[in-house]
């Protein structure tokens, strides 16, 4: 039995895209995966608790973690994303007892086992993520921008180096921020990210709605694949 230890963070409009995300993790999984799945919360109700406990089974352990984004109250905001996503920094400290967790955004679809992304070496990285689209605005000069809706994070490491404390103090620094959290993580994590494949966090909505400007050639390029 394999035991992959996976983290959502959800707030309560998230509920349904988050359940629909462990659906998806269910249906694709391994007989021989047995999966740990955090959602770290700081306002959910008890009926959308009972709902994400529904999911628990013998190859399924479900834990709730409320954490408070108190700290995080007036810190630059995203329009389209709430203040509970920065509840990411504080991950190495709300799941103490994991070394590594895949962390995976509400509004994704897993479509396969699991097991061989978290069994990927991380030892000497921060995380294992993807390289995000060239649309983004990456003002911080970073030149292997990821994106943090799909990353391995070594809650060991983060530990060790207090990159928590590091995250918060970068989110209340007058860096120019476009994309908060995924801004943050990029600028304390730079150089100790582990670069995956495409494959692992596939951009399906842009690439399917803007299909002239990410023809495969513009893909290969980007990411140095060679898909056909």
């Amino acid at each position: 039995m394999t035991m992959v230890s996976v983290a959502f963070i959800c707030d309560r409009h998230y509920v349904i895209a988050t359940a629909v995300a462990i659906t998806s993790l269910i249906c694709n999984k391994k007989s021989d995966t047995r999966y740990k799945v955090f959602i770290i919360t700081a306002d959910l109700v008890e009926p959308d608790i009972d709902k994400f406990y529904a999911f628990k089974d013998n190859n399924i352990d479900i834990h709730i973690i409320t954490a408070t984004t108190e700290k995080y109250e007036g810190l630059q905001q995203h329009p389209h994303i709430t203040i509970t996503t920065y509840l990411k920094f504080d991950l190495p400290e709300l799941i103490p007892e994991e070394e590594k967790v895949l962390y995976l955004d509400s509004d994704v679809i897993i479509q396969k086992d699991l097991t061989a992304l978290f069994e990927i070496n991380i030892n000497d990285y921060y995380a294992a993520a993807i390289k995000d689209l060239p649309l983004i605005d990456n003002s911080i000069n970073i030149k292997n921008y990821f994106n943090a809706g799909v990353m391995l994070l070594n809650l060991k490491l983060m530990r060790e180096k207090n990159i928590s404390t590091l995250l918060l103090n970068t989110a209340k620094s007058k860096y120019k921020l476009t994309y908060q959290d995924q801004d943050c993580l990029n600028i304390c994590f730079d150089e100790r990210v582990r670069m995956l494949p495409l494959t692992y966090n596939y951009f399906y909505h842009l690439f399917s709605q803007q299909k002239k400007k990410y023809s495969i050639e513009n893909i290969n390029k980007h990411f140095g694949t060679n898909y056909l």
